[in-house]
């Protein structure tokens, strides 16, 4: 597994400016399921999925924190990166951008929704919205996160060597930075009024192809993850174990259910892994099929 400065719980997190550090990352693989028939032994899920001895950096934990820091400040991020460097003088082959916020409160529709027929209305009801909250959504969403990457780049550039080497049968697997985004930046329908939220998402994806474009000499990756709806602090309005089961199981979706922590824990494996040595600037869709329903622009 990982040599992992990460938490517990990497997506369900009640502290969404802070890094922190946990000895291994918690993600599981049912290997006879991925393994399959395959008789090349690089197509084996021990190769495909191998991230032993790898150093992760994830942004938005949940608990154990030993290194915290808001990410909202420039000084700061450059102070978190020294103290990673410090603790993993090698450098580290991940990063996840997880960090991230919602601030809709006066325009999402689960608060009352306009009368979509009156442009009267929808423009009283999108009027409530705070600049303030846009500001500060972005500033979360967005612009910590193009900061939080360029900080790191130097610690992520000092693993090419080890993991070139490492992979020698999986030509373009590098060290990366995944960037845990969300499908609403890419639903057409606002999410139920969280324009400012959406519209961040949308920026945030955008910036992961124009960071992949941007370092393509350098030899790192950049993809996104966009999930769907999973039990979490925004969705459930709790930040303890207990929110894992506050979602009911159904959902409209194709698949019938919201997500687990495992969905988007095994995309996470996947780009850590050689296995995803052939993917820049690209982004997974984990959701159970919801843009399939809805209007998107993927």
């Amino acid at each position: 597994m990982f040599r992992s400065l990460v938490s517990s719980r990497t997506i369900l997190t009640p502290l969404r400016k802070s890094l922190f550090v946990k000895p291994s990352l918690p993600i599981i693989v049912n290997k006879k399921m991925v393994s399959g028939a395959a008789t090349n032994e690089d197509l084996k899920s021990s190769k495909l999925f191998d991230v032993s001895g790898y150093t992760a950096v994830v942004t938005g934990g949940g608990s154990d924190v030993r290194l915290e820091g808001d990410i909202n400040s420039k000084d700061g991020v450059q102070k978190l990166a020294q103290e990673v460097g410090s603790q993993s003088p090698n450098g580290v082959h991940l990063l996840v951008n997880n960090a991230g916020i919602a601030r809709d409160d006066n325009t999402k529709y689960s608060n009352g929704q306009p009368d979509m027929k009156s442009a009267e209305a929808i423009s009283e009801h999108l009027l409530k919205s705070d600049p303030a909250a846009w500001a500060a959504t972005f500033e979360t969403n967005v612009s910590s996160q193009f900061f939080v990457s360029a900080a790191f780049l130097p610690l992520l550039s000092k693993t090419l060597p080890t993991t070139r080497k490492s992979t020698p049968n999986h030509p373009g697997f590098t060290p990366s930075i995944v960037n845990i985004t969300s499908i609403s930046g890419v639903m057409k329908g606002s999410s139920s009024g969280q324009f400012a939220y959406s519209a961040s998402k949308a920026a945030f994806l955008h910036l992961t192809r124009m960071m992949a474009t941007t370092f393509i000499e350098t030899g790192i990756r950049v993809n996104s993850i966009a999930p769907g709806v999973f039990p979490s602090e925004m969705t459930t309005g709790k930040s303890d174990d207990s929110m894992k089961s506050e979602m009911s199981d159904e959902a409209s979706n194709p698949t019938g259910r919201y997500g687990h922590e495992t969905d988007v824990g095994a995309c996470v494996l996947f780009l850590a892994g050689p296995a995803s040595g052939f993917l820049n600037g690209q982004v997974v869709y984990p959701d159970g099929g919801n843009i399939l329903m809805s209007p998107a622009a993927t």
